[in-house]
C-alpha cells in the first residue's frame, strides 16, 4: 500500500499477515523530537523522548530508507526494511547536526541497505540479517 506512517507515543504498527511480506507499506517513521503536531519541540534536538512505540510484522517498498529515531522501548520485530535504517538524524534548524537518540532493538528482522547509527548510544540486534552492502555509519557509541 502506498501509506507511510508516523509511529507516535504508545503506538504500535502491525502488519496483520503471516509473514513480514503480507503487509508492504511505503514507509514508517519516528523523527527527532517531533511532536504529534509534526512540530519539533525542545531546545536539545533529539530522539531522547520518543520511546514506548514499535513496529513489527511488515516490509516496506523497495529502496526507501526508514528514520527511526528512537530511545528505548521502541522494538522493531520481524520487519523486511528494503532500503536503508536510519537510527538518527538531522534535526534541522538546531544547533547540533545530529540529535541524540538512546537505544533499541531489531529482532528476526531483515535490513537490506544497512544501518546508519548516527548518534544513537546504543542499538541490539538479534536474529537479524543485514545485506551485503551494509552502512555502519556512525557507530554506537556506547
Amino acid at each position: 500500500h502506498r501509506a507511510k506512517f508516523n509511529v507516535g507515543f504508545y503506538n504500535s504498527l502491525v502488519g496483520l499477515g503471516r509473514e513480514p511480506g503480507a503487509v508492504e507499506l511505503d514507509a514508517f517513521e519516528v523523527l527527532n523530537g517531533v511532536g504529534a503536531d509534526g512540530v519539533q519541540h525542545g531546545a536539545g534536538p533529539g530522539a531522547l523522548d520518543n520511546f514506548w512505540r514499535s513496529v513489527e510484522n511488515l516490509t516496506t517498498a523497495p529502496g526507501r530508507n526508514i528514520y527511526y529515531f528512537v530511545s528505548q522501548a521502541s522494538p522493531l520485530r520481524k520487519v523486511h526494511i528494503q532500503g536503508q535504517l536510519r537510527l538518527t538524524g538531522p534535526v534541522g534548524g538546531g544547533v547540533y547536526d545530529w540529535g541524540y537518540a538512546s537505544g533499541g532493538f531489531t529482532a528476526d528482522s531483515k535490513i537490506d541497505g544497512g544501518v546508519e547509527f548516527g548518534g544513537q548510544q546504543q542499538f541490539c540486534t538479534r536474529n537479524s540479517e543485514i545485506g551485503d552492502d551494509a552502512v555502519y555509519a556512525g557507530g554506537a557509541w556506547s
